[in-house]
């Protein structure tokens, strides 16, 4: 009839091109109440050294939303954490573990059955850390350990005091993500067995000794 809306069911449709809502917290702090009130895909980012629980919104039967949960921009040694109200994870009473990467991206999927929330992850996506470099020791007049941090920019740094054994012909990688280290070198005409650890924020560490020469 002509005025009418047929507000029942509709089953087997096909919805192509849909877009959904989002919102972004920003920053947060100790705790956070999330509501699907303005988007059913959330941003987040932790705050170093401090854990955040999530209250999570009322248990309605058919919600769902997603939870895009980014680590505060530190090292591992100081990474914000996570908590949640009222959710089952998989493999009960399996936990949420945050990722501790430095700017890692956690992706969270929650729905629930009119009683509890149900939470599967995806996890250690985006490591925003490994976009920086280090330039170290050398001989510019005599050997050094001077080194210079580059930025994710290319702007290189001033030098910093060196720490370890000053030397040249060095050998240099990254490992494990956000880290590197120097290793070996000469001292005028000869080999050492040695290395040095840099940290996720360019942090030299001391020498290292190996037994014997290179």
């Amino acid at each position: 009839m002509p005025g009418t809306f047929d507000t029942r069911l509709q089953v087997n449709k096909v919805i192509q091109g849909y877009t959904e809502a989002t919102v972004n917290l920003g920053v947060v702090n100790t705790g956070v109440t999330l509501t699907q009130n303005y988007g059913t895909v959330i941003y987040a980012q932790l705050t170093s050294a401090t854990v955040t629980v999530f209250t999570m919104p009322p248990a309605v039967l058919g919600k769902r939303f997603t939870l895009i949960l980014t680590q505060a921009n530190t090292g591992s040694a100081t990474a914000g954490t996570a908590t949640f109200t009222n959710v089952r994870w998989p493999n009960s009473p399996g936990l949420y573990n945050v990722s501790t990467l430095q700017l890692s991206r956690d992706i969270l999927s929650f729905i629930s059955d009119g009683v509890n929330w149900y939470g599967i992850y995806s996890v250690n996506y985006s490591y925003g850390v490994a976009d920086k470099a280090i330039f170290g020791y050398g001989a510019p007049s005599g050997v050094s350990n001077l080194t210079n941090l580059v930025s994710n920019t290319g702007v290189v740094a001033t030098d910093v005091t060196g720490v370890g054994t000053a030397r040249q012909y060095l050998a240099a990688a990254g490992y494990g993500v956000d880290k590197a280290i120097f290793g070996y070198g000469f001292i005028g005409g000869t080999p050492y067995s040695m290395t040095n650890l840099v940290s996720n924020t360019g942090v030299v560490s001391t020498d290292v000794h190996w037994s014997g020469y290179c």
